[in-house]
């Protein structure tokens, strides 16, 4: 789990981490590396807005593979490697419902401090159960996601830090990183941001606000 301030290259880093992760299955008696991923967000205008427009920024349909429309679902291909990635919302419950009877290998979860433990656990029930065993079965298998921080009355933070501690520390069956401040000297992703792109994005905004989004502190709960 990664959180970091605005335009730290999170969601970037999330898709590339599908690439190697599909590329570590093995192959199947037909000599081809089958994985299936859910992209999961909170809601369909910010999975469309936001997710797809990453993806699509870096995997363009003809190219990096070929994107259907209606089923919302990329079928990544490169080398050996095919892995279907599947795009999904959770604004209903009958999302959630479709979301949780995948049969998956791996899920990402963007922005996933909006989303509730319940279905973090579940889906990760899901994980593993593609390719099926008759096929060589699943590799490795697992979650991973990335966010800007919200706040400490959320359950991730707790989830991610021990009681009374506000360090990036091993969590169970998991991983935690905390990207620097987007005003730190360590800052990530400079390179393709505007030129004073944190300082700019501070302008008029609350200091609560600012810790939050740009420094990627946990806020205070109202």
């Amino acid at each position: 789990w990664v959180v970091g301030p605005y335009g730290s290259g999170k969601t970037t880093a999330n898709f590339f981490k599908l690439l190697h992760m599909a590329k570590l299955q093995n192959a199947g008696p037909d000599g081809v590396r089958r994985s299936r991923a859910v992209v999961v967000r909170n809601t369909a205008p910010q999975l469309r807005d936001t997710t797809l427009a990453s993806w699509n920024l870096w995997f363009q349909h003809g190219v990096a593979g070929t994107w259907e429309e209606t089923k919302k679902i990329f079928t990544l291909k490169f080398d050996d490697v095919e892995c279907e990635v599947l795009f999904r919302p959770l604004d209903t419950p009958q999302d959630v419902s479709r979301v949780l009877s995948l049969e998956i290998t791996f899920a990402i979860i963007d922005e996933f401090v909006e989303i509730p433990r319940a279905i973090i656990d579940a889906l990760a029930g899901r994980c593993g159960r593609y390719p099926a065993m008759k096929d060589g079965g699943a590799t490795n298998r697992g979650i991973w996601g990335a966010s800007n921080p919200s706040t400490e009355d959320n359950w991730w933070f707790d989830y991610l830090h021990r009681p009374g501690e506000a360090e990036c520390l091993p969590i169970e069956n998991g991983r935690y990183f905390k990207q620097p401040s987007g005003f730190s000297p360590e800052a990530e992703n400079l390179e393709n941001l505007v030129e004073g792109y944190y300082s700019d994005q501070a302008q008029g905004k609350s200091e609560a606000w600012v810790k939050q989004y740009l420094e990627a502190e946990w806020g205070y709960s109202i």
